[in-house]
């Protein structure tokens, strides 16, 4: 992991350089250009409010559930979709860039890099239209201060985790063409696997489904997040004791209101790591064959 770190150190401007173009690419011909950065997080965001105020008001009393509901939905969205892109694209990203790593000696540990930034500087767009959401759609509340300091290192954690699946699936993908057709029934399946639409302390959920929820990474980080942004405790209270008397839906994390969410961090920060560690080894271990497989 220290060499990761100096490796990316080295190729700083190819790494910003890659960054750049990836940017670019993606709202390249588009006539509102990077505009869409932050279009697109107040679009989704509107369009939970919409449909958790009204389409599904009536399944949800008292007059702050609807939107503390679809904050909590568009606050487990970013995450996802940052590490489902990366996941998607990194999966085959060795391949795609064959003609690099076959031509010159191109350090291909920084692809992976510069995907996972890229997705993480999207997610804090819509973190800050989040934080806007928040603000306006709750009586004036903000982010919980206390906790500010705990997103940083949210996004870094997220950043290692996503790294080391695609170091693993990046590498295998060479000599197994098979995983790139794969990856998308499992990315959906993990997306429905995960709390954004459904919660792991809810009297609701049935049992089995809390256990998945319970080995499932994600359900850990996306807790993290709605505990800095969504819950503040006195919201938190209410929300817990609607849910408890109407078995309604609602996004529960598992520290008690008000706390830090140590629990959620200590796991998902172990899973992080383990996973860059695998991920890495089984790319320096697979890498020397790379440039014959493409």
């Amino acid at each position: 992991m220290i060499a990761l770190a100096r490796q990316c150190a080295r190729f700083k401007e190819l790494l910003f350089a890659l960054m750049g173009r990836e940017l670019s690419a993606r709202y390249r011909g588009s006539m509102l250009g990077k505009l869409w950065m932050v279009l697109q997080p107040l679009a989704f965001l509107g369009i939970y409010y919409v449909v958790f105020s009204n389409l599904f008001a009536t399944k949800m009393a008292g007059d702050f559930l609807p939107a503390t509901f679809a904050l909590a939905m568009f606050c487990g969205l970013i995450p996802w979709i940052a590490f489902s892109e990366t996941l998607a694209r990194g999966t085959t990203c060795v391949l795609e860039n064959g003609n690099l790593i076959k031509k010159f000696a191109f350090p291909c540990e920084i692809l992976p890099v510069h995907l996972t930034v890229v997705s993480l500087v999207n997610a804090c767009v819509g973190f800050l239209m989040l934080a806007l959401g928040v603000f306006l759609l709750l009586e004036g509340q903000l982010p919980r201060w206390d906790l500010i300091w705990l997103f940083p290192i949210a996004l870094v954690l997220q950043a290692i985790f996503t790294l080391g699946l695609v170091y693993l699936l990046g590498s295998i993908t060479v000599y197994v063409r098979d995983v790139s057709q794969i990856m998308p029934m499992v990315i959906t399946f993990w997306f429905f696997m995960s709390p954004i639409f459904m919660f792991a302390k809810n009297p609701g959920t049935p049992e089995l489904m809390q256990s998945v929820l319970r080995w499932n990474p994600v359900t850990y980080l996306i807790a993290i997040y709605r505990e800095i942004f969504i819950w503040d405790p006195e919201r938190m209270k209410k929300v817990a004791a609607h849910t408890e008397a109407n078995n309604a839906s609602i996004a529960l994390p598992f520290t008690e209101p008000g706390d830090v969410p140590w629990f959620e961090v200590g796991v998902f920060a172990a899973c992080a790591f383990a996973m860059l560690f695998i991920g890495l080894r089984v790319f320096q271990k697979l890498k020397p064959g790379f440039s014959d497989e493409i």
